[in-house]
């Protein structure tokens, strides 16, 4: 993998299109502590699927649209660390799995506990394509909590289609001091068999 010796604050579309890369990013903290873009940072890569692990930090990222839109395998190499990422500060999580091509991205990262949405401004079609429509949540309940600070949220699109979501439950908080939330078509085509959905501001 690319040594990286210093400190960048974007890693837009750093890996793009490379279709066969699928080696260990072995990267320190430091690495990635001060990014703030990794949009499309992995886009097309076709066979990546790593641990990004524990030393992957996001808490500076504002912007993780489409950073593994199209990666077909990836699953975080069927690791959890993915859910300790810090995304408190990421307002545009937009595409990020979009057309990921197989069953395999089923990582928990909307439960309960796991991701930040407070900040976030647009979710849309953020798992928009999975081709086999498989994404669950890893079968845990998915918890969509956005906070408090009023803004305004787009997540238009972003099950569609998802055939087979089965959490047990969905819950999704809005600021009540949002000024539009644009829900558009959020779970059009979705075959739903949770016990409840529930949205609350």
């Amino acid at each position: 993998p690319p040594v990286i010796t210093s400190s960048p604050t974007s890693y837009h579309r750093f890996f793009y299109n490379c279709e066969l890369y699928n080696q260990p990013l072995g990267w320190s903290a430091a690495a990635t502590t001060n990014v703030t873009n990794f949009s499309r940072m992995f886009e097309g890569c076709l066979d990546f699927n790593r641990n990004l692990g524990s030393t992957f930090v996001t808490s500076n990222a504002t912007n993780l649209s489409r950073m593994f839109y199209n990666t077909q395998d990836f699953d975080n190499g069927s690791s959890n660390s993915i859910l300790s990422w810090n995304t408190s500060n990421v307002t545009d999580f937009s595409y990020m799995f979009s057309q990921i091509s197989t069953s395999s991205f089923q990582r928990a990262i909307l439960s309960s506990g796991a991701w930040s949405f407070f900040s976030a401004t647009d979710t849309n079609s953020m798992f928009l394509g999975l081709v086999d429509q498989s994404f669950n949540n890893g079968g845990q309940n998915i918890v969509l909590n956005f906070g408090t600070t009023g803004r305004s949220i787009n997540l238009s699109n972003m099950f569609v289609a998802q055939t087979s979501i089965n959490a047990i439950s969905i819950t999704i908080t809005f600021p009540v001091a949002a000024s539009t939330i644009n829900t558009d078509s959020m779970f059009m085509n979705c075959s739903y068999d949770g016990a409840e959905l529930d949205l609350i501001d």
